[in-house]
């Protein structure tokens, strides 16, 4: 892909994500307490065998047990998604080095503080800043992986040009 083409990908899969989580944020408590207990319900079903014997109360208590480490996995992987993709629109703005690595994380930080912040004023929900510190090291990690990613991508490439040199 042509670097003008995957700039225009990149950005507009990166403002796709932050509207996601925009509305997911702006979801009121019951609703966003639904969807969670749905993803647990569906969890249980997928890896729990017998689940769907249980009756309701049941499934529901399980998808209850296990709703904090749901909703802290979805929170941790919405912002490696957007760290990943950060990551990749500086790649391809060709921002290299620190500006490269500190620009994309800050941003997804600050997006981070300003979601927990949004949700502070949605009826049911609370910003907290754990959540803050969880989305950042989403960003970070997903940064992080994606840097991994270019670098073989670089070594591949140049492992390529010179084979004797590997």
């Amino acid at each position: 892909m042509r670097r003008g083409a995957a700039r225009i990908v990149l950005a507009v899969l990166t403002i796709a994500l932050l509207v996601l989580i925009w509305v997911m944020s702006d979801q009121p408590a019951d609703r966003s307490d639904d969807m969670s207990l749905g993803v647990g319900r569906y969890i249980g079903r997928v890896f729990m065998s017998g689940f769907d014997k249980l009756d309701e109360a049941e499934q529901t208590g399980y998808a209850q047990k296990i709703d904090p480490t749901v909703r802290k996995t979805a929170h941790f992987a919405e912002y490696f998604l957007l760290g990943l993709l950060l990551c990749g629109d500086a790649h391809a703005w060709r921002l290299e080095g620190a500006a490269g690595v500190v620009l994309p994380v800050a941003f997804g930080v600050l997006c981070a503080a300003i979601d927990e912040l949004h949700q502070l004023f949605v009826p049911g929900r609370a910003g907290m800043w754990q959540d803050v510190l969880l989305d950042s090291a989403g960003v970070a990690a997903g940064c992080a992986f994606m840097l991994f990613v270019v670098f073989l991508l670089r070594k591949h490439k140049k492992k390529k040009k010179d084979p004797v040199a590997g």
